[in-house]
């Protein structure tokens, strides 16, 4: 996720200080970091309500690995799969529709 996340917002323009961050957290052994980093990274259009789906899916995920049986694992997949498959589906389709974009445009500029 922390590439899709990062791809798009090189596609946004962030600054040469964050890049180098970024590149530090996906290197990093500290998962917690990565998601912290993650949900910093996370677009607007993807936090409905100001809620952030990357802090939730963590929750859900750490409580089933620290706390709950296979059984319950399953069901907590279940109930984020949706949220899950949401997240990472609209970054693709928004970083390959900024490309097209970016691609038109620079079509129009040239004679």
């Amino acid at each position: 996720m922390l590439d899709v996340l990062a791809e798009a917002a090189t596609e946004s323009a962030i600054a040469v200080d964050e890049l180098k961050r970024m590149d530090e957290i996906k290197t990093s052994k500290r998962f917690d970091e990565k998601i912290v980093y993650a949900a910093k990274l996370m677009p607007p259009n993807l936090r409905p309500g100001g809620q952030n789906p990357i802090d939730r899916l963590h929750e859900l995920a750490s409580e089933g690995l620290h706390s709950k049986s296979e059984e319950e694992c399953l069901q907590i997949f279940d109930r984020c799969r949706l949220v899950f498959e949401y997240v990472f589906s609209e970054l693709r389709v928004g970083l390959e529709e900024a490309k097209r974009f970016l691609e038109s445009l620079k079509r129009l500029s040239s004679p």
